[in-house]
C-alpha cells in the first residue's frame, strides 16, 4: 500500500499525474506556518498599510499596499502603474506579506 501523510489523492489526466503549476507551489508556500502546514480558514494577518507582494495572475511579481479587508478573503490593493496610483480588488490567495 503506497500512502503519504495528508494526501488523499493525485490530481491526474488519465493515469498520469498533472505537474503542478509554479505559480500554484509560490501560493501554498506563502501561507505555510512554521511547521510547513497550509492552516485553512485562518484570518490572514495583513492589515490596511502592509505592503505585499502579488504572487500571480497579470499583476503577479507586482508590489503593493494594502488600501482594505473584504471579509475574510478579499483585499483592495494600491498599485503605481504607469505613473499613477491604481485601486485593485482581489483575493487573499494572490499576495504575500512582505516581511
Amino acid at each position: 500500500m503506497r500512502s503519504t501523510v495528508g494526501v488523499a489523492s493525485l490530481v491526474c489526466s488519465g493515469e498520469k499525474p498533472l505537474k503542478v503549476p509554479s505559480d500554484v507551489l509560490r501560493m501554498l508556500r506563502s501561507r505555510e506556518d512554521e511547521n510547513g502546514f497550509v492552516r485553512l480558514g485562518v484570518r490572514s494577518t495583513v492589515k490596511a498599510g502592509d505592503e505585499v507582494h502579488i504572487i500571480d495572475g497579470v499583476l503577479g511579481n507586482l508590489f503593493a499596499t494594502v488600501k482594505e479587508m473584504h471579509g475574510l478573503d478579499r483585499v483592495t490593493l494600491l498599485l503605481r502603474l504607469m505613473g499613477r496610483q491604481v485601486s485593485v480588488n482581489t483575493s487573499l490567495e494572490r499576495i504575500s506579506a512582505v516581511r
